[in-house]
């Protein structure tokens, strides 16, 4: 009879061909461990058988006064006298509880039937397990068996950050919650032989048969060594195969030849086994089959991320969006759009109110050699044309004088009075920015001899540059002043 499913087979049959277990005696399963529709198990009422396995049953309960519904996992009796199943049924428990996340089943009660047996009280979920889906369907989408990966992977990846390995993952242990929508929740089940990170002990059955499926179980948990965590990958490996493809990896008559297989033989790839199957999709599905555990992903949900991703690349799944200003960056730019395309993805902040518009490095420059220029051709310049004007005027009147009637007195007060720039104004080169106008200049009294040669020599000790002027200016009328002399 098999563990399992409690179904009978002839004699010469070794295993169960549904679930590959080693089948057993009838005599291994008393016939007074169903309990009763409407037996009490503590708070809950029992209603119905729901399932069973080699160390204990599943009922269906409710709590009789507020109608709360739960799942009841009792152990066997042929196990609640021995110590180490009875502590590994704690343990299930307790580990449970050390993970706490949403697709591991919780449990929140736990006790003793009058018998001595141990119980302890689930939440109850309506659906179905994986194993029965893949009895119905035998092959899954690829989309949901992607959703139905990513939560055992999550679910694995949270056990093992709490130092816990399922080390019997398979579709039987994989309960799927239905959706509204139709889709499926996945919850782990039957942490019964988990192993935690400090736990040395090698578990066995009365038989001597290591715990675990042989069809999902990893190459050195077959061999009876030290399992890890990547050991929980490869099982996973193994259901992510059997959903893409309806088969697992390796099958055999016997558990014996299914473990050597798994020790020795490299896994098919899944194109090899559907061609429909892109060969993209190998890749990632080999990586988690790897027989050293150290060449297999860090974790479950790289390794189905990964699978994942390659999905999205070959169409298979649709490419999630991106956030605003990513899209433009990543799209094909050509024809003229190249550069403007790439720019739109990187959009400037939005101006506020208040915001400062700092000016570039390039634009400070620029200034500078706008207002050095302006510095040039602006009111200094003007200055010294008019010195200089001035000077050339004073020292041709002075000349003229000495020529004339040579004194050595000097011009009077009159003389000032008579004296006027007349000169033009030297041509104004139009800058940048506006600039005062200079003062107007008072003609200096007449420079004595002494003066006039310091103003004559003044020009010389700072030449200035050639500047295109009009017509020369007109020789003042001095007959006046030297009339006066005269």
């Amino acid at each position: 009879m098999c563990p399992e499913c409690r179904e009978g087979y002839e004699d010469d049959v070794p295993v169960c061909p549904a679930h590959d277990a080693a089948l057993v005696s009838p005599d291994f399963f008393p016939t007074d461990d169903t309990l009763a529709p409407g037996t009490m198990v503590g708070e809950y009422r029992i209603d119905r058988k729901i399932g069973g396995g080699t160390f204990g049953d599943v009922y269906a309960g409710e709590h009789p006064l507020i109608g709360k519904k739960v799942a009841v996992k009792v152990l066997n009796r042929r196990f609640a006298s021995d110590p180490e199943t009875v502590s590994r049924f704690i343990a299930e428990a307790r580990a449970v509880n050390k993970i706490r996340h949403r697709n591991i089943i919780d449990i929140f009660s736990f006790n003793t039937l009058p018998g001595g047996r141990h119980y302890f009280v689930m939440e109850y979920v309506e659906g179905q397990t994986l194993a029965a889906l893949l009895q119905q369907k035998r092959r899954l989408p690829i989309p949901t068996a992607l959703q139905i990966a990513q939560g055992v992977a999550s679910a694995l990846d949270a056990a093992h950050e709490a130092g816990i390995t399922h080390r019997d993952l398979k579709p039987e242990n994989v309960f799927l919650a239905a959706e509204r929508d139709g889709s499926h929740f996945p919850k782990l089940l039957d942490f019964g032989i988990a192993k935690l990170v400090d736990d040395d002990v090698a578990h066995k059955t009365g038989s001597g048969v290591l715990l675990g499926t042989p069809l999902y179980m990893s190459p050195e948990q077959a061999r009876g060594k030290k399992v890890d965590p990547r050991s929980d990958i490869y099982s996973l490996g193994v259901m992510i195969h059997e959903m893409l493809t309806g088969s697992v990896p390796f099958a055999g008559d016997s558990a014996m030849d299914v473990v050597l297989k798994h020790d020795t033989e490299p896994p098919p790839a899944m194109a090899s086994v559907c061609p429909d199957l892109p060969a993209a999709l190998d890749a990632p599905v080999l990586a988690m089959l790897e027989k050293r555990p150290r060449n297999r992903p860090a974790s479950a949900g790289e390794a189905v991320a990964a699978l994942a991703l390659q999905a999205v690349e070959v169409g298979l799944l649709p490419r999630p969006p991106l956030p605003s200003g990513v899209e433009s960056a990543r799209a094909p730019l050509g024809n003229g759009e190249l550069r403007a395309t790439a720019q739109a993805g990187r959009s400037a902040p939005a101006e506020t109110p208040h915001a400062r518009t700092e000016p570039s490095s390039t634009e400070r420059m620029s200034a500078l050699d706008s207002s050095s220029v302006n510095r040039k051709n602006g009111p200094s310049a003007r200055w010294l044309f008019a010195v200089l004007g001035i000077a050339a005027i004073g020292g041709t009147a002075s000349l003229m004088a000495r020529s004339r009637a040579p004194s050595d007195e000097p011009f009077g007060p009159g003389a000032s009075s008579g004296m006027r720039d007349e000169s033009p104004e030297p041509e104004r080169i139009p800058t940048a920015a506006p600039s005062p106008a200079p003062p107007e200049i008072s003609p200096a009294p007449a420079p004595t001899p002494a003066t006039s040669a310091s103003a004559s020599a003044a020009p010389q000790s700072r030449p200035a540059k050639p500047v295109k002027t009009r017509t020369p200016p007109k020789t003042p009328n001095l007959d006046p002043i030297l009339g006066e002399r005269e």
